[in-house]
Formats: C-alpha cells, sequence, structure tokens
C-alpha cells in the first residue's frame, strides 16, 4: 500500500506551481484531504506580509496538532527560506525544513529525513508537474526573483535577483501540457513584463508570444503580474495583435499618487502609469486588473483621497486593497512617518468598499454581451447550475458565472470545453449565462 500524502500550498499561485512540482515528484504516494491519516504533511508557505507569513506558522502547528504518530511534517518554501534559522530554533513540531531552492528534490529529503536550504532559487526546467484543480488550465512560470526596488517588498530578499527561464524550456513545458490535454495558459512571476532582462533582452514577452502562438493546441493564454517602469506601449500591442493571448491585463500599480510612488520606489509616475492603463482600456474587449496598497508610510490623507477618487473612477474590473505590511530587509522599515494600525484599517476598508463597487460595476457591463465561456462543473449553488467563467478572466481568481440554461435542453454540457454564451443577467456579483449547445471548435 502507497504512503499517504497532504500537502497544502499557501499564497500565490508562483507557490502553486512549486507545489505541483513538488507533487510530480512524489506521484509513488497517495494524495489524501485528510491530514490525519497522511504519512507525509507538506506545507508549502507563503512570506510575503504578516498575514501570510500568520497564517503559514498557524497552518503548520494545527496540522502537527492533529498528526499521527510517526508521520514527517515538512515546512517548504518562502517563509522558511525567509526566516530558517529562526523557525528550525522556534518550531521543534516540523521535521524537515526546506526553502524555494529543493522543490526537485523533496524526495531525496523525505528519504534522508533532513532539511535543506540551497543557495540558489529553484527554476523549473523540464519537471513534471501534476497540475491541480483544472483539467484544462495550467500556469506557467516565467521567472524567479526580481530585479526591483519596491520600498515596501521583502521577495528580492530572499528570492534573489531576476532568473528567467530560457523561452525553450518554456515551450517545452506548454507542448507537454498541450499534449495531456490542456490548452489555457496563465503566464506568471514576480514581474512578468522584465521576463528576459537578465539575458540583455528588452523586451522578451514579445518573443514569449511569438513562441507560444506557434504550439498547435494552444487556445487560450494571458500573463499576470506587469509591471509599470517595464511595461511598454509595444509589449500592450502585441499582446492586443495576438490571436491567442487575451487582452487582460493585470498590472498592480499599488498607488497614483506622484510624491507616494516616488517614495515606493516605483520607477514610474501618475503620468506615465495612466499612459500605460489609458491605453489597455481602449483596447477591444479588455479587462485591467491592479491592487492598491493603502497606509505606506508617508501617505497622507490628500494622497489616500487622490488615489481614491482615481480607483472609483479609472475603470478598472478588479481591483485587489492592501494594507501596509512592515517587514524587516526593506527601506519602507527604516522610514519613521509610519501609519498607526487604525488609519490603515479605516482607509483598506474605504478602498475596498470602491473596490467592490468597481467590481460590481464592471460585472454589469457583461450583462447581454456574447462571450466565450468555459464550464468547469456543477455550481456549489444548485444542482441544476453549472458552474464557469468566461475565458477572458484568470482561473479562481475574477468570478464565476452560473450556466442555467442552454439553447438545446437536451444536449450535454462537458467540463473544460469552449462555449459560446450569452449573458443573461446578475443576481447579486454572480452573472448568468445561456450557452450554445455545442462546444465551439477552434
Amino acid at each position: 500500500m502507497a504512503n499517504k500524502l497532504h500537502i497544502v500550498s499557501l499564497g500565490c499561485t508562483k507557490n502553486l506551481v512549486d507545489t505541483e512540482v513538488m507533487m510530480g515528484k512524489l506521484q509513488n504516494f497517495e494524495l489524501t484531504d485528510n491530514n490525519e491519516d497522511a504519512d507525509v504533511i507538506i506545507v508549502n508557505t507563503c512570506g510575503f506580509i504578516d498575514a501570510a507569513k500568520e497564517e503559514s506558522v498557524n497552518t503548520v502547528l494545527s496540522l502537527h496538532d492533529a498528526r499521527k504518530e510517526d508521520s514527517l511534517l515538512v515546512m517548504a518554501g518562502c517563509l522558511s527560506e525567509r526566516y530558517q534559522e529562526e523557525l528550525q530554533e522556534q518550531m521543534p513540531e516540523v521535521d524537515i525544513f526546506t526553502g524555494v531552492g529543493d522543490y526537485d528534490k523533496i524526495d531525496e529529503l523525505l528519504v534522508e529525513k533532513k532539511s535543506r536550504f540551497s543557495d540558489d532559487v529553484y527554476l523549473i526546467d523540464g519537471a513534471e508537474r501534476v497540475v491541480t484543480g483544472s483539467s484544462y488550465h495550467a500556469y506557467i512560470k516565467l521567472s524567479e526573483g526580481c530585479n526591483q526596488t519596491c520600498s515596501f517588498c521583502a521577495i528580492p530578499s530572499f528570492k534573489g535577483k531576476l532568473k528567467s527561464r530560457e523561452l525553450d524550456s518554456i515551450a517545452r513545458e506548454v507542448e507537454g501540457l498541450v499534449k495531456k490535454g490542456y490548452w489555457d495558459f496563465s503566464f506568471v512571476s514576480q514581474d512578468s513584463s522584465s521576463y528576459l532582462r537578465d539575458k540583455n533582452v528588452k523586451d522578451g514577452l514579445s518573443l514569449l508570444i511569438q513562441r507560444i502562438e506557434l504550439i498547435e493546441g494552444v487556445k487560450s493564454a494571458r500573463i499576470l503580474y506587469l509591471y509599470p517602469s517595464t511595461t511598454s506601449i509595444a509589449l500592450l500591442k502585441n499582446i492586443a495583435k495576438s490571436e491567442v493571448f487575451h487582452n487582460y491585463f493585470d498590472m498592480p500599480i499599488q498607488h497614483i499618487n506622484d510624491d507616494m510612488l516616488r517614495m515606493m520606489k516605483r520607477g514610474f509616475g501618475k503620468e506615465k502609469t495612466l499612459e500605460l492603463l489609458n491605453f489597455m482600456r481602449s483596447l477591444p474587449n479588455s479587462f485591467v486588473r491592479t491592487s492598491f496598497i493603502v497606509g505606506h508610510p508617508g501617505e497622507t490623507q490628500e494622497m489616500f483621497d487622490e488615489m481614491c477618487e482615481f480607483a472609483q473612477n479609472f475603470g478598472f474590473d478588479r481591483m485587489n486593497i492592501f494594507s501596509y505590511s512592515d517587514e524587516e530587509t526593506t527601506s519602507a522599515h527604516e522610514m519613521s512617518d509610519k501609519i498607526d494600525d487604525e488609519t490603515k484599517a479605516k482607509r483598506a476598508q474605504i478602498l475596498g468598499d470602491i473596490a467592490s463597487e468597481v467590481t460590481q460595476k464592471s460585472l454589469e457591463g457583461e450583462v447581454g454581451k456574447t462571450v466565450d465561456i468555459v464550464i468547469d462543473r456543477e455550481s456549489d449553488e444548485h444542482a441544476f447550475l453549472l458552474s464557469g467563467r468566461e475565458l477572458l478572466w484568470a482561473d479562481e481568481i475574477d468570478g464565476e458565472i452560473y450556466v442555467n440554461d442552454r439553447t438545446d435542453d437536451n444536449a450535454e454540457i462537458e467540463f473544460g470545453k469552449k462555449y459560446r454564451a450569452k449573458i443573461t443577467e446578475l443576481v447579486g456579483n454572480i452573472l448568468t449565462a445561456t450557452v450554445d449547445n455545442a462546444p465551439t471548435k477552434d
């Protein structure tokens, strides 16, 4: 009988890819949702901000409390990497610690029952992954590390400088996944628009777009995490020209006030940021997502008000709101004019309410449109409703659509297939749709 594995992936989709690499190395284990039954428990942690760090530690401790005797508990990923000495000293509950350099060696670590922290971050290249959560969509990681020096971000301190994958490595991975039936891809990294800049290639993403378009079987793609100062109008035009890549633009701008952008060391001020955003918004069938940080040291009420007004009126489709987290090793940590927690929480609530209004307005604008959707499963709401998403949207990020009718009641709907659908109604914050009775052919 195979040993049982319980694995938890916390944090971002980039972490998810690394978790899938570990699962690929441990396919001799039987996966179990029951952590109390597992012989090996792995938590791939997030170390980005305080809330994520707290979630990671609490998850590990709660899994330890419930685990069976003689099981192995592994703490992997960003939090382990960032605080490796402190955690090994303070968390005797954990059997094996490992960071961001040994995902493809997880099988060896389990045999050795030893902790290991390699000097270099792991850059996926040829490792077999077990893609989770979808039969047709996969995340593809472009690079590791980051060359930006944002005042609030500690990631370069434990992930290092930008290290891009070779274009052929990415293409081979996509080709392999296409052979397994995957046809929709989201390309991710810490700063996707800097892809290949570490190899002195200025517009690596445009080369990526051209290369991926040559792969037969790729029907849909989008790029996540563009960075303002490394995103060009030329790149946006290349995305717009693509038959495969959607006009999906995910660019976390973090603020819009000129002085604050300078304090945040974002590289671009308001004028150039607006130039990019306005061009994205002007493109046909475009989807624009961003994120904002409230309460960064030095943020005045006037700066915050300017951000709120902009967020409310620009016309974003989705917005994420974060409260500033005071992280060691960042330049903002050394700033003296900190914002108190009560003010940060109040500002986050105000901007969060605006974000909800912005999403609702974007969803209202979908009603009456005919769009491509893909159906994933039966909905949690009702047995007769099916759950899908607009193909333009990022998987499990931008929302779901309930399919409550079809043009032919006798037609069998297939999960993981693309359909044309008429968006009929917005119920609360969920769109409903009627689908054509047959999947679309590309």
